[in-house]
């Protein structure tokens, strides 16, 4: 079939209201062949009982079989009513899961489902995931309890483009000589693609935007005045005019604008934008400033009688929030900004042959859907999450950074993009990721509310499979609460019995929790603890009847009294908010009165997480707004307590042999703490009751802490834009009369000014916790989560010094920005709350982050998953998952590894944790939390025989910085190719010189033995004498994916390219290092290194990790049966050896020969089976 031909069958189906006839041609179109001798429509007692409410009647059309022998039917399912397309996903995608599993067992669907008007309807694919088990008689059956589905949808209908489907689905119509597999149907299917395609024209849009806004300011005096006095710069208002339309498009979706005087919220057109630019609600002569300007700052910024907006003749909802206020508050009635209408819209032809290339052209062409998607229910169509992926891109691209990362685009070169994308630092965590730590959490958290309780299987399977159950359990609940003694299909719940009977403390748990995340970014994590939340409310509400047991409800509620964040990024700040409130506008059904979207402020805020204080100042001390004892033998009685909790863990872990040093020293200076508190009140003359002057100070505080507590939750609320400036005011001088309080508590009350140029900015470098957040510290002492993606790797340098006063024990060594959020993390929890984090797992074993490691094995580690590479789009650092509690360890924790090669192999569904002790940590020196292969009877890691260093000449330069690391010029003073150069000098070795078995006899390279003439103040030079010295020593190259490995026997010296071991003297003469060569080089060790390291292959500076090597296990055997290795190595290495090695094809082929058979003996040394040993072969490190 031609393109056209397949574009026409694609339009005439999908643009229009469905019709049956039209959507079975298509099918046979898509499918090439459909079975339908069995066709038949059910209705009325037909459909289950549970899905009645949802379903009118359904029609199978056909069975398609793939060319795998899958079976797929093509179904019709009309719904209820108009709602129950959009708000009932979860039970049509239950119902079809039921359909095909009782109808042998089918693997998937093909489904229109249709609204009673007929006008929109979702073409959707439904795969189902069976599970299987062996029933008693031996026979395969399909696992009862929960059989996941997955539903993928396109949005179709007569307010929809087909521009996505075409070019999704149009290739497999063509295809009229193969029919599609179910995987080329899925793929079909796939929202990443649609996503990835959007934001490329999107950022196409932004370069565009911003370049002809600099030429409408360049060109007017007026504006760049206006601009120039409120620090307005275009790159940051060409990204909210466009964040502001793309929101429109979602919320026009709704049928919100354009609605008639007298009409119901809903009824508006779906297409209200491009109305307004074809002049149908009001003309204009320039479209941004008459039209869009107005919508923008006065229609939906403003409260209006009825809502009616007389410019445009219509209704138009008064949204609130703050997405609508100019920015930087620049004057929009007084300035003409005459973008050009061709902006918006024109008649330019693409590259891929569309009309149009302007914002609304573009915009146009996609489905948009405020429904963000869920592990088991996606959309091919733009929703919310893609706000975040834009955030990842082109939110932190300030205006300083703009004109690198233009260039960088404009280009065309990929990898150059890639880079500058790097350096803006900010990573997007993928969906599904966010959502296995936002169920993690959950568990965690009810598990430690219901400890004893409710088992924690039990709260597992109400959070993970409480969606598949939801109809279920509420038609259960109904049919007991009718008749006790009822027994039928649904006389016994789905879920655990355990739920059912604690459902009121449950829900009461989930509507109390406190969330946290103090690096926000884009807002995954809020927005996704969000919809675990309210997804497990609404499984809870078939046993708690409640009229206002709403979504709307739930989320509002959430919003208001759970969600938190903090971003040092303004910007990032803004788009967490605009999610939230796209999130609230999904489930607004109220026709008749729209509510105004809450004040997110004090809820979503910006500042610098990790500080609070500034220039060394402390800005807020707590204890001014807590309930304050001032019984002086009171206070000596608490503090004489922790004194004696405090020795008593001292000698508890002393006598285990768990002290660690950063523990030692955390309990002695607590101690010390202690003892000087005691020490003063014991001292004082008079308790704190009789000093007026420090009661007037602490009461007045507190008085002033609960004022604010009120005025936050008066402002979350508020519509009225005067009434919310007059809040924000009010809030405003009582945080900083906080602030004064505390200054003057520490006698520093002339530091005020200094601090004071921050009261008016919108940028802080600092944040206070206790403060801005004083409810949750009041209520419950901390949040009950804290959950991130953390940044890391950004430049502190400026910083190191103060986050070391603050944060001693994570950065005593080296400091990463990450191990400081895991410390500020901890400490914003509340007792026993949780922290899960997705940071790079080079803290499990690197001796640099072993300060971390020992901090953290203080706190009770629930988790460590670990992911590998390529988790991130374009970034190769490999990353894991961590869960810890904030309270003692309980001295083991579960550890899994879902890398496949070091790449994050995207298995998230069954994850296989093993526990592990933590005495197996203590007892490495390193403290590594990654853990090794295990290790049978009669094997040993390799440092038990060998010592293992990396031992080459290393070079360094101190206090340069991250910007300044190259020191190319101290290289150049120390080593040349020249030996002449030097008068004094020594050949040296590096890694391209060694090659497995082979070492070159010549080096092209010299080292400069009198280097310490040539050295500056801060550059130092260091080596292992001890190592060059050794008469015989195993080399390999640094630089690799795994060992590259060869002997040496002539006391070669070697640069830090190269690593090296030698046999520990107690093994010298038990063990021959010829043997442990053969290990080392084999493809066993290879496949080992692969499994533990993470260091993939496609990396493009992989590196060798003596912290993994010294966990290699070798098998120890008696000289005697090491000699056939020897012996086999003896012959490669008198082949290696000789000078034209190299340049013989011969020699080379023959060596191949001998290590084909050592590898074949290590595989029988080690008792491979023949599954192990292809999947040693085939494991791709070949």
């Amino acid at each position: 079939m031609d393109k056209n031909t397949s574009h026409k069958i694609i339009k005439d189906t999908l643009e229009g209201a469905f019709d049956k006839n039209k959507f079975l041609l298509f099918a046979k179109n898509l499918c090439n062949q459909i079975d339908e001798s069995k066709a038949f429509q059910l209705s009325g007692a037909y459909i289950p009982e549970i899905f009645r409410p949802y379903v009118r009647l359904y029609e199978r059309l056909g069975t398609y079989t793939d060319p795998e022998g899958k079976k797929i039917d093509v179904l019709v399912v009309y719904l209820q009513k108009e709602t129950s397309l959009e708000r009932a996903r979860t039970a049509q995608r239950n119902f079809v899961a039921r359909y095909l599993k009782d109808r042998d067992q089918k693997d998937a669907g093909l489904v229109a489902f249709v609204s009673p008007n007929s006008e929109d309807w979702r073409f959707s694919l439904i795969k189902m995931e069976y599970k299987f088990t062996e029933g008693k008689s031996g026979k395969i059956k399909v696992k009862e309890e929960f059989t996941p589905a997955h539903r993928w949808s396109f949005l179709v209908g007569a307010n929809e483009n087909s521009h996505t489907a075409k070019s999704r689905l149009a290739p497999i119509v063509q295809d009229d000589e193969h029919n599609p597999t179910l995987n080329i149907l899925e793929e079909a299917f796939n929202i990443e693609k649609v996503t990835k395609e959007f934001f490329e024209k999107y950022r196409e849009l932004f370069l565009r935007t911003n370049e002809t806004l600099d030429e409408v300011v360049k060109n007017n005096s007026a504006i760049r005045k206006d601009f120039i006095s409120k620090g307005v710069d275009t790159v940051d208002f060409a990204k909210k005019l466009l964040g502001q339309i793309v929101f429109l498009y979602f919320l026009q979706k709704k049928g919100w604008f354009g609605v008639e005087r007298d009409a119901d919220w809903g009824s508006g057109p779906k297409n209200f934008l491009r109305q307004l630019f074809d002049k149908k609600h009001s003309n204009y002569r320039n479209f941004f400033n008459d039209i869009l300007e107005p919508l923008f700052y006065e229609a939906l910024a403003r409260e209006r009688d009825h809502d009616f907006y007389s410019r445009f003749n219509c209704k138009i909802p008064f949204l609130n929030g703050g997405l609508f206020d100019p920015i930087d508050n620049y004057d929009w009635v007084h300035t003409d900004i005459l973008l050009p209408d061709d902006l918006f819209s024109n008649e330019r032809k693409t590259k891929e042959g569309d009309i149009g290339n302007g914002i609304l052209d573009i915009y146009d062409r996609y489905n948009f859907t405020v429904k963000e998607d869920e592990p088991l229910e996606k959309e091919v169509a733009i929703d919310p999450e893609v706000l975040g992926k834009i955030f990842e891109k082109l939110g932190a691209i300030t205006p300083s950074k703009f004109n690198e990362w233009a260039e960088a685009v404009r280009s065309g070169n990929k990898s150059k993009e890639q880079e500058a994308n790097k350096k803006l630092g900010v990573y997007y965590t993928p969906r599904e990721i966010v959502h296995y730590m936002c169920v993690q959490s959950l568990v965690n958290y009810l598990d430690t509310e219901f400890h004893g309780k409710v088992l924690q299987e039990d709260l597992e399977k109400f959070i993970k499979c409480g969606e598949m159950a939801v109809e279920h359990e509420a038609l259960y609940a109904e049919k007991i609460e009718q008749n006790p003694d009822y027994k039928g299909r649904y006389d016994k719940p789905k879920l655990p019995v355990s739920i059912e009977q604690n459902a009121e403390i449950i829900d009461k748990a989930l509507a109390n929790i406190k969330v946290c995340d103090p690096a926000i970014g884009s807002g995954a994590f809020p927005v996704g603890m969000m919809t675990e939340i309210v997804r497990a409310r609404n499984t809870l509400s078939s046993y708690l009847k409640d009229s206002d047991r709403t979504l709307y409800n739930f989320k509002r509620d959430c919003i208001q009294n759970s969600l938190y964040g903090v971003d040092v990024d303004p910007g990032a700040v803004e788009i967490a908010k605009l999610r939230l409130w796209l999130s609230l506008v999904v489930d607004e059904d109220d026709i008749k009165q729209i509510k105004p979207l809450p004040n997110l402020d004090y809820k979503i805020m910006q500042g610098n997480s990790l500080l609070e204080e500034f220039e060394g100042i402390r800005l807020f001390d707590d204890k001014l707004i807590l309930a304050i004892n001032f019984d002086k033998e009171k206070q000596i009685e608490e503090l004489k307590e922790k004194q004696n909790n405090l020795s008593s863990e001292y000698i508890k872990l002393h006598q285990a042999n768990k002290l660690t040093d950063v523990r030692r020293e955390e309990i002695d200076t607590d101690l010390k703490k202690i003892v000087s508190q005691i020490k003063r009140l014991s001292q004082s003359e008079k308790s704190t009751t009789d000093n007026p002057g420090l009661f007037d100070i602490y009461s007045n505080a507190k008085n002033k802490a609960d004022e604010l507590k009120k005025l936050h939750k008066e402002f979350f609320e508020t519509t009225q834009k005067k009434k919310k400036d007059d809040l924000k005011k009010q809030i405003e001088n009582l945080e900083w009369d906080l602030i004064e309080a505390t200054l003057k508590e520490q006698g520093k009350i002339s530091e005020l000014k200094k601090v004071e140029e921050f009261k008016k900015s919108n940028i802080k470098p600092f944040f206070l916790w206790k403060l801005h957040f004083a409810d949750v510290f009041q209520e419950k002492g901390g949040f009950d989560v804290v959950i991130a993606n953390p940044p890391y790797g950004a430049n502190i340098d400026d910083m190191v010094e103060t986050y070391r006063n603050i944060y001693p024990a994570v950065i005593k060594n080296y400091a990463d920005i990450y191990k400081i959020f895991f410390d500020l993390g901890l400490r914003i929890c509340k007792p026993f709350g949780v922290e899960t984090y997705i940071a790079p797992n080079t803290f499990l074993a690197q001796p640099r982050y072993k300060d971390l490691r020992g901090f953290l094995i203080n706190y009770k580690i629930e988790e460590i998953l670990n992911l590998g590479e390529e988790v991130f789009e374009g970034v190769v650092v490999p990353v894991c998952i961590t869960i810890m509690g904030n309270t003692s360890t309980d001295n083991s924790y579960l550890f899994a590894d879902i890398s496949v090669q070091g790449k994050y192999s995207g298995n998230l569904a069954n994850v296989g944790f093993r526990k592990v002790s933590l005495d197996d940590v203590f007892n490495v020196p390193d403290l590594s939390l990654l853990q090794q292969v295990s290790l049978k009877e009669d094997e040993a890691y390799l440092d038990k025989i060998l010592e293992i260093k990396d031992a080459g000449i290393q070079y360094h330069r101190s206090g340069i910085g991250l910007k300044n690391k190259g020191g190319n010029d101290l290289y150049e003073r120390i080593f040349d190719s020249n030996l002449k150069k030097f008068r004094k000098n020594q050949p040296v070795w590096y890694g391209k010189l060694v090659d497995k078995y082979s070492v070159t006899d010549r080096t092209d390279e010299y080292f400069n033995l009198s280097y310490k003439d040539v050295l500056k103040k801060n550059e130092s030079v260091s080596f292992s004498m001890g190592a060059f010295e050794q008469s015989e020593k195993i080399l390999w190259r640094q630089t690799a994916a795994y060992l590259i490995a060869t002997i040496d026997t002539k006391k070669r010296w070697f640069r830090n390219t190269l690593q090296c071991a030698w046999l520990k003297e107690e093994f010298r003469g038990k063990m021959d290092l010829r043997y442990v060569l053969a290990n080392l080089n084999s493809k066993y060790f290879k496949y080992l290194y692969y499994k533990i390291v993470n260091e993939s292959a496609g990396r493009v500076f992989p590196q060798v990790k003596l912290t993994h090597v010294k966990k290699l296990p070798i098998k120890t055997i008696d000289v005697k049966q090491q000699n056939p290795f020897i012996e086999l190595v003896d012959k490669i290495l008198s082949i290696t050896r000789t000078n034209d090695y190299l340049d013989s094809a011969v020699k080379k082929a023959e060596v191949q020969d001998y290590i084909k058979r050592l590898d074949k003996m290590i595989y029988k040394l080690y008792e491979l089976t023949p599954e192990e040993i292809e999947m040693v072969e085939n494991s791709g490190t070949k």
